[in-house]
């Protein structure tokens, strides 16, 4: 299926990036609509910010990925749009299942979202590919419904409408928990407020014909970052977790991003899934766990994908089995 396939659905609003974790961030916008953001950065000899993030053409050579990598993010990453929620997905294991985090799928009450039967996946290949997602109960995995205490849990598989022909999605990461000073690669189908970014892709659809048709914006290329690993969990948490603390900019669209890692034999591995973060302020900020200071916080953190939940991912990818919520 490719780009002159029309997906119908009702409405869109990019999901938040953020509001997840144990800390939350927020920025006010247009009409005083809240959107929570999370930049971390570093400055240059003139003290200016210096922005991580960049498109895959660019960055790609910049981290060590080769031709063949670029491609396979291209193919496998992309946007996962539904009815009043827009984020990142990726395609795992045997290229029709796709993760991303659960809060794409539910309210902040841990409630469904309105008409999850319209949701699409959309990839950066070209030309792309335009797949509806099946969200019904035997097609969807939620691994929380309470994504604002469970943050370490915030996590979604689904199934798509059919397999992407030819596709090659990462291997999983299945060595120990990443250390502090390890180098990540974040992948993002969009990020909001990145001024160096070309102008979006703007397509309308139309959906219920009693309904105007929304505005979909999408980046060509996935947006791309090197990071590193300040932190495996920490005492400051509610719940003991192997949740992953970096430097990652993110700001709203990442929801999902996949989090990669170099394997010893070279191999480019997805490791998390990128959850949410936490900064008071609305612009670049140094980085801080510093749980005692209501100011200055600044941090991304994602979901290490553990071997019980790669666990859960095989069976629900081998059962058409009713799938239950924990």
């Amino acid at each position: 299926m490719n780009s002159t396939n029309a997906i119908f659905v009702v409405t869109c609003v990019a999901t938040v990036a953020l509001g997840s974790g144990p800390l939350r961030a927020a920025e006010f916008g247009t009409a005083g609509v809240v959107w929570q953001v999370n930049l971390v950065g570093s400055k240059n000899a003139d003290g200016q910010w210096i922005d991580p993030r960049g498109l895959l053409s660019a960055k790609g050579p910049e981290l060590g990925l080769s031709a063949q990598e670029m491609a396979q993010l291209r193919q496998t990453v992309g946007d996962v749009v539904c009815p009043g929620t827009q984020g990142t997905a990726f395609v795992v294991g045997q290229g029709r299942v796709i993760l991303t985090n659960a809060h794409v799928f539910i309210d902040g009450n841990g409630n469904e979202r309105a008409n999850l039967d319209k949701c699409f996946w959309q990839n950066k290949e070209e030309p792309f590919q335009r797949i509806a997602v099946e969200t019904g109960e035997h097609n969807i995995k939620l691994f929380t419904r309470s994504t604002a205490k469970e943050f370490y849990l915030d996590l979604a598989i689904a199934r798509l409408g059919q397999a992407i022909p030819g596709v090659h999605p990462f291997p999983f990461g299945t060595t120990a928990s990443v250390e502090i000073g390890q180098r990540l690669i974040m992948v993002s189908a969009g990020q909001l407020r990145m001024p160096s970014l070309p102008k979006q892709v703007t397509e309308f659809i139309r959906g219920d014909p009693e309904r105007p048709a929304f505005e979909f914006d999408y980046n060509r290329e996935p947006i791309l970052q090197g990071c590193t690993v300040m932190a495996v969990g920490r005492p400051a948490d509610a719940v003991a977790n192997d949740a992953i603390y970096s430097d990652c900019s993110a700001t709203r669209g990442t929801s999902g991003s996949p989090i990669l890692v170099r394997s010893q034999t070279g191999e480019l591995a997805i490791k998390g899934v990128h959850v949410g973060g936490g900064q008071d302020a609305a612009d670049y900020t140094d980085f801080t766990l510093d749980g005692a200071s209501p100011m200055g916080r600044s941090y991304s953190n994602a979901l290490q994908l553990n071997r019980d939940i790669l666990g859960e991912i095989r069976r629900f990818e081998t059962s058409q089995e009713t799938i239950q919520t924990r």
